[in-house]
């Protein structure tokens, strides 16, 4: 019997793997029990005995060009001569699509820099929530800067007669200079939901892109989902 979990976009690894087992070992059948959830391209097999740690390996074996490739549920526990081989040449191609991407995200970089030389100053709904969230995040400030740089992207989007709808998820990217995970994002989407201009507009793009048609609250993805296969 195959379950399918469904995997949202910041869940780790490794918590993904311990909800697998734990639903694989459910029930008087957990023998014939398999469980797949799909990470980042790749299937994951898992049941109530797979070793976690096997399976980490080979989700972190190198993997370039391979689409939806398979993991689990019962990996060696030794590589094979040919697994190291195929993952030798795996590695030396992925360190060359690497240094061309950091190329690319650099360039990125530099022409969103330029781009908030010209752009407005964030512009608040809520500035005593915003300086709070300065007070409790002066440890760690990327999340802030982050968001305070994608608002401005989209202020200067929107002043030049763009609609909110067509620049909120390209200006987020922009805005990213690689020091952003899933969970930060999304926590700095809530801060501009509470405390920017456009927040409750932000608010509902983004809840409609998770399938919620609210203005109340915003929606945290990290829900997995159960179904039968």
């Amino acid at each position: 019997m195959e379950l399918f979990l469904e995997i949202p976009y910041m869940c780790r690894l490794e918590y993904a793997i311990r909800s697998a087992r734990t639903v694989a070992s459910l029930g008087s059948n957990y023998n014939e029990r398999v469980v797949l959830f799909d990470f980042n391209d790749t299937i994951v097999s898992v049941r109530w005995d797979s070793d976690p740690e096997l399976l980490l390996r080979d989700f972190s074996r190198p993997s370039c060009g391979i689409a939806y490739r398979e993991v689990g549920p019962y990996p060696n526990l030794v590589l094979t001569d040919e697994e190291r081989e195929s993952d030798a040449r795996s590695a030396a191609e992925t360190r060359r699509i690497l240094a061309e991407y950091r190329s690319e995200e650099d360039a990125q970089r530099a022409r969103t820099e330029a781009r908030l030389l010209t752009a407005p100053e964030m512009e608040f709904s809520n500035k005593d929530a915003w300086d709070q969230a300065v007070r409790e995040f002066e440890d760690d400030s990327s999340i802030l800067a982050y968001a305070e740089r994608w608002a401005r992207l989209m202020q200067l989007e929107l002043s030049q007669g763009k609609t909110l709808a067509a620049v909120w998820q390209q200006t987020s990217h922009d805005a990213d200079f690689g020091d952003m995970s899933g969970s930060t994002q999304a926590l700095a989407t809530h801060l501009l939901t509470e405390c920017w201009v456009r927040g409750t507009g932000l608010r509902r793009l983004h809840n409609a892109r998770w399938g919620v048609v609210s203005d109340e609250g915003t929606v945290n993805p990290a829900v997995i989902t159960l179904r039968a296969g």
